[in-house]
Order: C-alpha cells, then sequence, then structure tokens
C-alpha cells in the first residue's frame, strides 16, 4: 500500500472512532406511544366545530446538554390547533408531568418560552423540557407518564391529560421486568 491509501485509512478510522464515542442527545429505548396523543375539548362551538385540538407527543429522555442549557430532561412536542369561533389562550406554568407511580418532573423549560394565544383558525406549536426531579435518589419508573395541562377558550378554564406508555420499538408493550432508568 502506498503512503496516501494508509493515510486515508487512518482517518477514516479515527473519524469512525471520534464519531461513535460521541453521545447521543437522547437516551436510547425510551419511545412512548401515542405519537401523538390528540386531546379536544369535548364539546362544539358556535362555529359547530370542536373549538381545540391538541397534539402532544414525548419525543424522548434527552441527555444533559451543556450548549443547550438543558439538564437531562423529558421532551415533549406540543402542537395546539384552535378550530372554533373564540380565542385559545394556554399558558405554560399549567404543564405538569408525572409517572405513573405520581413521582412530578420539575416545572417544564419552554421552547418558545411565552404564553400561546390563539386566534381562530391559528396554530402553534412547542416544545417542554421537563428536568428529572431534583433532591431524589434512586431509579424512576418511565413506564407510563401523565401529561396535564389547562386552556382557556374565551373566559373558561379547560383542564386537559394526555396518557403516554413506554413502547419497545417494533415489539409492542414493554413488560413489568422492564428495567427503569437512574438519574
Amino acid at each position: 500500500m502506498n503512503r496516501r491509501v494508509i493515510r486515508l485509512v487512518l482517518v477514516i478510522v479515527l473519524v469512525s472512532l471520534i464519531g461513535g464515542c460521541a453521545q447521543s442527545v437522547y437516551v436510547p429505548d425510551y419511545t412512548f406511544a401515542p405519537q401523538p396523543a390528540v386531546v379536544e375539548v369535548v364539546r362544539r362551538d358556535k362555529a359547530g366545530a370542536q373549538p381545540l385540538t391538541v397534539l402532544a407527543t414525548v419525543y424522548g429522555v434527552r441527555n444533559a446538554d451543556e450548549s443547550s442549557r438543558l439538564p437531562r430532561s423529558v421532551e415533549v412536542r406540543l402542537r395546539f390547533e384552535n378550530n372554533g369561533a373564540a380565542s385559545v389562550h394556554f399558558d405554560p406554568n399549567t404543564l405538569d408531568l408525572v409517572t405513573g407511580s405520581l413521582r412530578g418532573f420539575e416545572p417544564p423549560i419552554m421552547v418558545p418560552p411565552h404564553v400561546l394565544d390563539l386566534a381562530p383558525g391559528e396554530r402553534a406549536a412547542m416544545t417542554a423540557y421537563f428536568p428529572f426531579p431534583r433532591n431524589d435518589s434512586g431509579p424512576l419508573d418511565l413506564q407510563n407518564l401523565r401529561l396535564r395541562w389547562q386552556v382557556k377558550i374565551g373566559d373558561e378554564a379547560i383542564p386537559q391529560t394526555a396518557f403516554f406508555r413506554r413502547v419497545e420499538r417494533g415489539t409492542g408493550y414493554y413488560g413489568d421486568s422492564d428495567p427503569s432508568i437512574a438519574y
């Protein structure tokens, strides 16, 4: 082999090693269903439509990311669709995420970090990063998650809830023997 080929092989090996050592943004094997959970206000408004649909997806468990200033957290994406005739107001401070064993996460870090006010026909999306609980040790059971929030349609406050269950890609739901995540 000539030197050029040897250098090329060494560069490829080095790049592969560096790439293989890089930590993934997400903790592997933490997939949740449904994707998305569809939550609707169960009443018709003056226009005859469901006044609000919210799509919620647990995108995954994120490793801490110093460059983004995000701690280890559960990433949830939300899409609000105002289908009705009244304005919709969503305050992200109403978001709450708990496990099936009722252990709560810290308040979310929001992107974008502001209240949503949607006129009729408008849509908006946001991402919530729920940091793992502080001052608590031991494994955290992530088999089931409950996401709650509140919206206002006109002057009426309406609580909403979405439930998620951890699934294994391609094989269905995880069983009872599934290990929990330590944080």
